[in-house]
């Protein structure tokens, strides 16, 4: 089916059901950011393939709603269909509830699946649709109804992560957990969450694409535990499981379980999806922000060791593949090539795993949209003329990494240099930032926009995220942004891994970003943190404009070099090391 009959397909339910809108989100039942197939609904109905968006289908309508970071990607990837895009330019701009305000008469009929968006989300927009007086329901799954060929629910198994890469045993983080059931006077703590329900149990899985992760729900209660997942997924981990005297349920069965519970239960909304949210028993509810969100993101020292570890050998892996980069340039590398290079090089590493987001490689005008991803049979050729923008990452059993670097071949134009060094300088500023305990991400993010602004230039996403520990590349609570973000408003706290991300975009032109991790940790003084940033590969210095750097900035570079060189050329052999050795000197 084409796009175009996807929707009239749509449309002829929506016609039969007496539905007037169906929104689309992109999600599934445990909010995850990327998804096995069998939930890539939004995808499959528009042909937009980003991991964030929104569609909505009328009888007259189609229209997609997606951020600053996709506009170009979703212009191309919707242009073959009768999609419109909606631009979110930002916070303040109307998003798809509001396009249904303004278009639907009173009395109108909204439908949205209530397994994949989130019983706060679902409350945000019921009030919204409620004061048009428009009705907002959660079923039926009208995709489900036309999408013929849905692949089936991902089928992967389960396996343990052990302890010294953890540092935490499952028994420990169950223990707490309970502790914290009690300290709450509640019984149980539903965990929907995929991240969470892994780190939790220290066992992992390949369910959806780049996440370790397994698809299940976790119930802890203060008596019992009970793990809702199909048993074949995790028959090879069995004794572990029940030396954690958990109780395994069918994956489905947490449908009926949860209207059985008795006693308080703690739960997420902006976790929990809207579904399951509603079965749960009338007054049992205690609505709280993810305490294992937190818990999660607050890193112990096994763990921030192993990421160390991590960060060395994705800086070997990079060191190879960049070097295979220039010794093959001249014979048209294409950016799909390269980015598959960029995963042969890293599974060459002991105890990978697998890329953690898909790799970004954007050569001149395609480094400009900024999660671009590149095709097979129509990704440009990297030449020697032109900017290229590289961002990948991996999951190794240690850590899980994402890097930035961009790279001018041949000489760069005075514009390009000047954008370069701006970033750069934004990324130094935030990297070498000292703070009081107590500093949330939006008032750290004005020292990584403020030299570019001062040019009356700016870029359209978030300077940084959080990162899991062989985990979601993406992972809350904490980050940088600027705005009301969720992400931005969350303290941040010792032992937290966040991105340090900044970036300027020339609409077809080029796009630079310099990416490191962080890691925040103590200062000299008690009441005082910093970031040890612990990416491992060299910044290049051939489109910095020197005049525009301090000294403390030339300091900086100078010495993140001394230690890129240190960790990494014990461990390279000679030829790529001596060509290495020279983008780690001082400047």
């Amino acid at each position: 089916m084409t796009i175009n009959a996807r929707i009239s397909a749509i449309r002829e339910i929506l016609e039969t059901k007496k539905i007037d809108a169906l929104i689309i989100p992109s999600s599934d039942p445990h909010q995850s950011e990327y998804l096995s197939d069998h939930w890539k609904s939004r995808e499959w109905v528009s042909g937009f393939t980003g991991s964030a968006g929104t569609a909505l289908i009328t009888q007259n309508h189609a229209g997609l709603w997606t951020d600053s970071r996709y506009f170009l990607q979703a212009e191309q990837e919707l242009s073959s269909s009768e999609f419109i895009l909606h631009k979110i330019e930002n916070r303040l701009s109307p998003g798809f509830d509001h396009w249904v305000c303004e278009n639907l008469a009173e009395g109108s009929t909204v439908a949205i699946d209530g397994w994949t968006i989130s019983k706060a989300q679902e409350k945000r927009i019921r009030k919204k649709l409620n004061k048009a007086k428009i009705n907002l329901i959660t079923h039926p799954d009208v995709i489900e109804l036309v999408w013929n060929d849905r692949p089936a629910l991902p089928i992967s198994k389960a396996f343990i992560h052990n302890s010294s890469y953890s540092g935490n045993s499952a028994k420990e983080k169950i223990a707490s957990i309970r502790k914290y059931l009690f300290v709450n006077n509640a019984k149980h703590i539903i965990i929907s969450d995929l991240a969470e329900l892994a780190w939790v149990l220290n066992i992992r899985g390949n369910d959806v694409e780049f996440n370790p992760v397994i698809s299940a729900y976790l119930i802890i209660s203060s008596d019992k535990i009970y793990l809702f997942i199909d048993e074949f997924k995790v028959l090879e981990i069995l004794k572990y499981i029940n030396d954690l005297d958990i109780t395994i349920r069918p994956y489905d069965a947490i449908k009926n379980e949860v209207k059985l519970l008795s006693g308080k239960v703690i739960i997420d909304e902006n976790i929990c999806n809207a579904a399951l949210y509603d079965l749960l028993p009338l007054n049992s509810v205690v609505n709280k922000p993810s305490f294992i969100t937190e818990q999660k993101s607050i890193k112990n020292k096994v763990e921030l060791e192993n990421f160390r570890i991590a960060m060395v050998k994705d800086g070997i892996a990079l060191a190879k593949a960049f070097y295979w980069l220039d010794q093959n340039i001249d014979h048209g590398v294409s950016e799909y090539h390269f980015g598959e290079k960029l995963a042969e090089y890293r599974a060459q590493e002991n105890n990978y795993f697998g890329e953690s987001f898909p790799a970004i490689v954007g050569f001149n005008g395609n480094g400009a949209i900024i999660h671009y991803r590149p095709n097979k049979e129509s990704s440009s050729t990297i030449s020697k003329k032109g900017i290229l923008l590289c961002d990948s990452g991996a999951q190794f059993f240690e850590g899980t990494t994402d890097i930035t670097r961009t790279f001018a071949f041949g000489s760069p134009t005075k514009e390009q240099k000047k954008a370069y060094t701006l970033v750069l300088k934004g990324h130094i500023g935030l990297a070498m930032a000292k703070f009081p305990k107590g500093t949330k991400g939006v008032q750290l993010d004005i020292l990584a926009r403020q030299p570019l602004w001062s040019e009356n230039m700016n870029y359209g996403h978030g300077t940084g995220h959080g990162v899991g520990h062989f985990l979601n590349v993406h992972e809350g609570p904490q980050g940088f942004d600027a705005g009301n973000s969720a992400r931005g408003k969350n303290i941040l706290k010792a032992g937290m891994v966040t991105s340090n991300e900044p970036g300027f975009y020339k609409v077809g032109d080029f796009g630079i970003r310099i990416e490191n991790l962080v890691i925040t940790i103590p200062s000299d003084h008690e009441d005082f943190l910093q970031f040890e940033t612990i990416t491992l590969y060299p910044i290049q210095t051939k489109a910095i404009d020197l005049a525009m750097l301090s000294v403390k900035e030339i300091m900086w570079l100078n010495d993140y070099h001394a230690l890129v060189w240190k960790k990494l050329s014990p461990l390279l052999d000679e030829e790529i090391k001596n060509w290495l050795k020279p983008q780690c000197s001082p400047i």
